[in-house]
Protein backbone atom coordinates (compact mmCIF):
# COMPACT_ATOMS: atom_id res chain seq x y z
CA UNK A 1 0.00 0.00 0.00
CA UNK A 2 1.53 3.19 -0.75
CA UNK A 3 2.13 6.21 1.57
CA UNK A 4 2.74 8.71 -0.97
CA UNK A 5 -0.02 11.14 0.72
CA UNK A 6 1.94 10.68 4.23
CA UNK A 7 4.93 11.49 2.66
CA UNK A 8 4.08 14.63 0.58
CA UNK A 9 2.31 15.60 4.30
CA UNK A 10 5.78 15.29 6.34
CA UNK A 11 7.49 17.55 3.43
CA UNK A 12 4.84 20.23 3.51
CA UNK A 13 3.22 19.76 -0.18
CA UNK A 14 -0.31 21.32 0.31
CA UNK A 15 -1.84 20.22 -3.02
CA UNK A 16 -0.19 16.73 -3.43
CA UNK A 17 -2.19 16.52 -7.52
CA UNK A 18 -0.92 19.60 -8.49
CA UNK A 19 2.62 19.07 -6.72
CA UNK A 20 3.13 15.83 -8.79
CA UNK A 21 1.45 16.85 -12.35
CA UNK A 22 3.54 20.02 -12.25
CA UNK A 23 7.01 17.66 -12.10
CA UNK A 24 5.77 15.69 -15.15
CA UNK A 25 2.99 12.84 -13.64
CA UNK A 26 -0.26 12.87 -15.92
CA UNK A 27 -3.23 14.08 -13.91
CA UNK A 28 -4.47 10.19 -14.35
CA UNK A 29 -1.42 8.93 -13.12
CA UNK A 30 -0.92 11.66 -10.21
CA UNK A 31 -4.65 10.82 -9.46
CA UNK A 32 -4.24 6.49 -9.38
CA UNK A 33 -0.98 7.02 -7.16
CA UNK A 34 -2.56 9.46 -4.40
CA UNK A 35 -5.65 6.98 -4.59
CA UNK A 36 -3.57 3.63 -3.80
CA UNK A 37 -5.68 2.81 -7.15
CA UNK A 38 -2.43 1.29 -8.57
CA UNK A 39 -1.55 -2.36 -9.45
CA UNK A 40 1.69 -1.78 -10.23
CA UNK A 41 4.00 1.69 -10.80
CA UNK A 42 7.32 1.36 -13.03
CA UNK A 43 10.34 1.99 -12.02
CA UNK A 44 10.99 5.50 -13.32
CA UNK A 45 8.06 6.83 -11.52
CA UNK A 46 9.53 4.92 -8.53
CA UNK A 47 12.58 6.83 -9.03
CA UNK A 48 10.92 10.16 -9.80
CA UNK A 49 9.06 10.18 -6.70
CA UNK A 50 12.13 9.49 -4.20
CA UNK A 51 14.12 12.43 -6.57
CA UNK A 52 11.52 14.61 -5.65
CA UNK A 53 10.73 13.99 -1.88
CA UNK A 54 13.98 12.89 -1.04
CA UNK A 55 13.45 9.70 0.21
CA UNK A 56 14.15 6.11 -0.64
CA UNK A 57 11.37 3.48 -1.60
CA UNK A 58 10.68 1.87 1.60
CA UNK A 59 9.26 5.41 2.95
CA UNK A 60 6.61 5.68 -0.31
CA UNK A 61 4.84 2.21 0.87
CA UNK A 62 3.93 -0.30 3.98
CA UNK A 63 3.21 -3.30 4.32
CA UNK A 64 -0.07 -5.10 6.08
CA UNK A 65 0.43 -8.47 7.53
CA UNK A 66 -2.42 -10.74 7.02
CA UNK A 67 -3.60 -12.82 9.88
CA UNK A 68 -3.08 -16.00 8.65
CA UNK A 69 0.66 -15.32 6.93
CA UNK A 70 3.46 -17.12 7.61
CA UNK A 71 6.24 -14.52 6.95
CA UNK A 72 8.52 -14.80 9.87
CA UNK A 73 8.36 -11.50 12.31
CA UNK A 74 12.28 -11.82 11.03
CA UNK A 75 11.67 -11.25 7.64
CA UNK A 76 12.66 -7.84 6.17
CA UNK A 77 9.62 -7.14 4.57
CA UNK A 78 8.75 -6.34 8.02
CA UNK A 79 10.85 -3.01 8.01
CA UNK A 80 7.60 -2.48 5.46
CA UNK A 81 4.79 -2.67 8.39
CA UNK A 82 2.69 0.64 9.33
CA UNK A 83 4.55 3.30 11.50
CA UNK A 84 2.57 5.46 13.64
CA UNK A 85 1.73 8.61 11.23
CA UNK A 86 4.03 11.41 11.81
CA UNK A 87 2.10 15.13 12.03
CA UNK A 88 2.61 17.72 9.51
CA UNK A 89 6.03 19.18 10.50
CA UNK A 90 4.76 22.25 8.75
CA UNK A 91 1.78 22.56 11.30
CA UNK A 92 4.17 21.60 14.00
CA UNK A 93 6.90 24.62 13.25
CA UNK A 94 3.64 27.22 13.38
CA UNK A 95 3.13 26.68 16.68
CA UNK A 96 6.59 26.83 18.03
CA UNK A 97 7.78 29.69 20.34
CA UNK A 98 9.88 31.85 18.16
CA UNK A 99 13.07 31.27 20.86
CA UNK A 100 12.48 27.86 20.07
CA UNK A 101 12.86 27.91 16.18
CA UNK A 102 16.57 29.05 16.66
CA UNK A 103 17.41 25.43 19.12
CA UNK A 104 15.67 23.77 15.63
CA UNK A 105 17.43 24.90 13.37
CA UNK A 106 20.62 24.32 15.11
CA UNK A 107 19.57 20.46 15.43
CA UNK A 108 18.28 20.00 11.93
CA UNK A 109 21.74 21.48 10.70
CA UNK A 110 23.55 18.72 12.68
CA UNK A 111 21.34 16.41 11.32
CA UNK A 112 21.31 17.32 8.12
CA UNK A 113 25.34 17.27 8.46
CA UNK A 114 25.92 14.04 9.92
Amino acid sequence: MSQLQNTLKQRGVPSPLKFLVHNGFTYHTAHRLLHNNVDSISFPHLEKLCVLLNCTINDLFVWHKAENSTVADTHPINKLSAQPSTVNISQTLLQLPYDKIAQLEKLVNELKNS
